[in-house]
């Protein structure tokens, strides 16, 4: 289970998508944000390949390591 750090970073990096999004700052889908996971050194958040930026949610955000590689347990498909 996320702590609330964890929980908190999620929904930053979400609402920094959607101001994103509502700036005009994205490019469809092939760029992103990404936030570090807390007291994970070289693991990050990051949107799933395929969504726009108004549709990230902190539900859907997947953790990755600076390979790129997912490592929560999803088979979600990344951009890294």
């Amino acid at each position: 289970m996320d702590s609330d750090l964890h929980i908190q970073t999620r929904r930053d990096l979400a609402a920094a998508y959607a101001l994103a999004a509502r700036r005009g700052w994205d490019d469809i889908i092939w760029t992103h944000l990404s936030a570090s996971v807390p007291g994970e050194p070289g693991h990050y958040y990051i949107n799933r390949f395929g969504l726009r930026f108004a549709e990230v949610r902190p539900d859907n955000l997947v953790k990755v390591d600076v390979q790129g590689r997912v490592v929560d347990g999803s088979n979600a498909p990344v951009n890294p």
